[in-house]
């Protein structure tokens, strides 16, 4: 079960990745760009594990904290310009440089990036971006002119399978962080299953949402 979840998750991110370039190549906008980008990272960061090009633990642990601390980056910026209130857009911005400074902290004190996966500066990344996205939902529902359908909006079709994927995953990094504390090993308790299985909703939101999507 786990081998085909990691499949499916992976096959999900490179699905996601193509679709993404077409309805870049079709909108040409700073978004749908900043997302190729974020998904290109995403993909060539899981090829990397998948085939084990890194030669050490610690330079794949560096791998991984780097590309998440990029993932958060990246979505907060998404965010950040898919909103017009500028009172959420500065809580953002001091949202992300509050991440940031805890990322920091978090490296030379707690959680070193060579050691172990750092899950306080991902779970606090991803408390943050399902903040980002309810802005975002408050922007969509209550602030802009519905001019098109909701279910035809692309953006919200990801930003809801994310919205669900990051609910899902908080729960599992802190249970993951339990178990790296207590060093119990992963196999005890298979928490990655609902982590992958909650990855593969996501990505499958890049396709299902661009057979309905009409705009941004």
């Amino acid at each position: 079960m786990n081998n085909l979840l990691a499949e499916l998750s992976y096959a999900t991110e490179v699905v996601a990745f193509l679709c993404m370039c077409w309805f870049a190549y079709r909108h040409r906008t700073r978004r749908s760009l900043l997302l190729v980008f974020l998904l290109l990272l995403v993909v060539l960061g899981e090829s990397l594990n998948k085939f084990q090009v890194l030669p050490s633990q610690a330079t794949s642990l560096v791998t991984v904290n780097s590309l998440v601390l990029v993932e958060w980056l990246c979505y907060a910026v998404f965010f950040q310009w898919s909103i017009s209130t500028l009172k959420f857009r500065r809580m953002i911005l001091i949202g992300l440089g509050l991440l940031g400074l805890f990322a920091i902290v978090n490296t030379l004190f707690l959680q070193s990036m060579t050691a172990t996966i750092q899950t306080y500066t991902y779970i606090l990344g991803a408390l943050f971006i399902l903040g980002c996205i309810l802005l975002f939902f408050h922007e969509i529902l209550l602030v802009q002119e519905v001019v098109v359908p909701l279910h035809r909006r692309y953006y919200l079709w990801i930003s809801a399978g994310l919205f669900l994927f990051l609910a899902a995953d908080i729960p599992v990094m802190m249970i993951l962080n339990y178990m790296i504390e207590h060093k119990i090993s992963p196999a005890d308790w298979p928490v990655m299953n609902v982590k992958m299985a909650a990855s593969s909703l996501y990505y499958s939101t890049y396709a299902v949402g661009l057979l309905w999507a009409r705009t941004e």
